[in-house]
């Protein structure tokens, strides 16, 4: 039921992954499995780490100009995950355990944003109010 480096790394070879994204990996993994254990349920990784093309490609696929794609992405540094959630169980499950993910210092994207899954990150961001976010969640 865990997540594994494999799952995570999709198509990638950790070979090409730099050690500091390695490291970051263990570390959203390891958080990220407690999610896991105590969501009970089973979890599809839908994206985990991702290339520079890779990124890329995703945008592009759906029109989005290079000057507009994320490419501070924590998908590009090991820190993001991104889990299906075809009928919204696993997202209000994150919206209700707030108080979790902020002790294993996960933060959520904005369920309206990542309808049909749910991106977490352990990307640091400054505690402030985010208009129309619960406590750990934030509008990309």
């Amino acid at each position: 039921m865990s997540v594994t480096f494999k799952e995570y790394l999709k198509n990638n070879n950790i070979s090409d992954m730099p050690h500091e994204h390695q490291i970051a990996a263990e570390g959203l993994l390891k958080v990220v499995n407690i999610i896991r254990e105590k969501y009970g349920k089973p979890l599809s990784v839908s994206s985990g780490y991702r290339s520079k093309q890779k990124q890329l490609d995703i945008y592009r696929s759906k029109g989005i100009s290079d000057d507009k794609i994320p490419m501070r992405s924590g998908h590009l540094r090991g820190l993001a995950i991104d889990f299906a959630d075809p009928n919204g169980e696993f997202e209000a499950w994150c919206s209700a355990n707030q108080n979790l993910l902020e002790e294993l210092k996960l933060w959520q994207e904005q369920p309206t944003k990542t309808i049909g899954w749910v991106h977490l990150d352990l990307i640091p961001r400054e505690t402030k109010s985010r208009p129309n976010c619960l406590k750990r969640q934030f509008n990309p």
